[in-house]
């Protein structure tokens, strides 16, 4: 279910990993929030999920409704602590790169000047 407030933050402290298994999805806003936690990720290559975790360095990608592959890739974080480690850094470091609050209003500050430009120059 869903987490709000101090729950969600006790999650994120205590978890080894996010396992998201949907069969269908555009994009789980939990994936930046456990990124920025330090957290791997074990997902379903589905919907733009893909364009955000690279398989094997931030977390992995299994095909939906297998859930062979998806055992195996949490038997695989769970048995090593130094992958978890590894990969907690580099999805915490993406976070603060890519999805950072002043990153994100940065990107929409440019959209509109590249929107607005062309008509400044026609005046």
């Amino acid at each position: 279910g869903s987490l709000e407030g101090r729950a969600k933050a006790e999650a994120f402290i205590n978890a080894d990993m996010l396992v998201v298994p949907s069969w269908t999805e555009a994009f789980p806003l939990v994936i930046p929030e456990a990124m920025a936690a330090g957290i791997p990720i074990i997902a379903t290559s589905v919907g733009a999920i893909p364009d955000f975790i690279a398989d094997g360095a931030d977390g992995f990608l299994v095909n939906p409704r297998d859930p062979a592959a998806l055992a195996d890739r949490i038997c695989a974080l769970l048995g090593d602590a130094n992958l978890r480690e590894r990969i907690g850094r580099r999805v915490a470091d993406r976070a603060r790169r890519e999805f950072a609050i002043d990153v994100g209003s940065r990107r929409v500050a440019d959209v509109i000047d590249e929107a607005l430009l062309p008509a400044a120059r026609a005046r």
